[in-house]
């Protein structure tokens, strides 16, 4: 046996049940993965698709979708959880008559995702937010080299390949807005076809009038799809937002989706290739882009981990272990490997493992 893994083996209850966490926490996230590859794509819909530049700074492109994952495919509600709610984490609500998931946004990573597309060319995607019927954005940076207008864009809605097979796409093509190319002019248009674009959500869900939009303005319901095409967007386009509001459908948002953070980095990763090289990766060896990288980043956080707690004397040996450890783990979040959440709950438990062997070691 490696003298490496003899002196972990030997390190304090605590060093080992620290590691024992972030294994559990990884083959976790495998286990999920694998349960859910190679098996055949629920459908899906691409309904309305707009383009917007200069919304942030000169030369910037903001594309929104409205999509559809459906939350069942028999009968309304059917026996077992169906379609894309059966490939949410948490599952309440999914035979529900009707059916109403209570946490649409818990679905699993890595299963669908919408993507611009030049073509059938490549150009970014970001992770779908929620099932059901919703909203959803990529923003790409100036220098992209896009032609607005150009009529071979295309913004999808798609299911993970290395997931599913077959695999479900569906692709709209993009409306580009008549408005000036001045930053006012094109945000004026994003407030107003939004307003527009969350009326059609409240239709399409069967809400009774004004649950989503009031005078115009953005329920505290229909801000949550405002959020999800870009977070912030609230800052750009204040004047379509209610101050304050009645959400008329509480249950639909009851639990929170991904955060800001989360989103950011998501749409800062889909841009630079790295997710995509993962997704390559897993795909040699049929696991998702989450599960590899997750995978090596816990090997890697591991390593650093035995090596450091080898070469380090005294009490905080096991504290600098842990800190490396954690290290490897923050920059694994960047892929999601593992998500923001998963950081927050390992910094939790961390902090109650630190605090009970600190307490033990005081004097009596």
């Amino acid at each position: 046996m490696p003298s490496q893994v003899r002196r972990l083996l030997k390190a304090p209850r605590t060093a080992k049940f620290a590691v024992a966490a972030l294994l559990a926490a990884g083959f976790l996230t495998l286990a999920t993965s694998f349960a859910s590859a190679q098996t055949a794509a629920p459908p899906l819909s691409a309904n309305f698709a707009s383009c917007y530049r200069e919304i942030i700074t000169t030369g910037d492109l903001l594309c929104v979708i409205r999509y559809e994952l459906p939350t069942y495919e028999t009968v309304n509600p059917p026996a077992t959880p169906e379609a894309w709610c059966a490939l949410l984490v948490d599952k309440d609500g999914c035979i529900d008559d009707p059916v109403s998931p209570t946490a649409p946004t818990t679905l699993e990573p890595d299963s669908a995702y919408v993507v611009l597309r030049q073509g059938s060319t490549f150009l970014s995607q970001s992770r779908v937010p929620r099932i059901d019927h919703g909203l959803a954005g990529v923003y790409i940076s100036p220098g992209h080299g896009l032609t607005w207008g150009d009529a071979t864009i295309q913004f999808c809605a798609e299911s993970n390949p290395t997931t599913f097979s077959p695999t479900s796409q569906d692709c709209y093509l993009v409306w580009w807005n008549t408005a000036i190319a001045t930053q006012a002019a094109q945000r004026a248009q994003l407030g107003s076809d939004l307003v527009l674009m969350v009326l059609d959500l409240q239709t399409v869900r069967g809400l009774p009038v004004k649950s989503y939009v009031v005078n115009s303005k953005l329920t505290t319901a229909g801000q949550q799809f405002a959020t999800e095409i870009f977070p912030g967007l609230e800052n750009i386009i204040p004047e379509v937002y209610q101050a304050a509001a009645v959400n008329t459908n509480p249950s639909a948002f009851a639990t929170a989706g991904p955060s800001n953070l989360q989103n950011d980095l998501d749409t800062t990763s889909a841009g630079t290739g790295i997710s995509a090289a993962f997704t390559g990766l897993g795909s040699v060896f049929g696991l998702s882009g989450g599960a590899i990288a997750t995978l090596i980043f816990l090997v890697v956080g591991v390593i650093v981990f035995v090596v450091i707690r080898k070469n380090t004397e005294g009490p905080g040996s096991i504290v600098l272990a842990v800190v490396g450890l954690m290290t490897v783990a923050m920059i694994g979040v960047f892929v999601r490997a593992p998500s923001v959440s998963v950081i927050a709950v390992m910094g939790v438990l961390f902090a109650v493992v630190g605090g009970i062997y600190i307490m033990r070691r005081l004097p009596s």
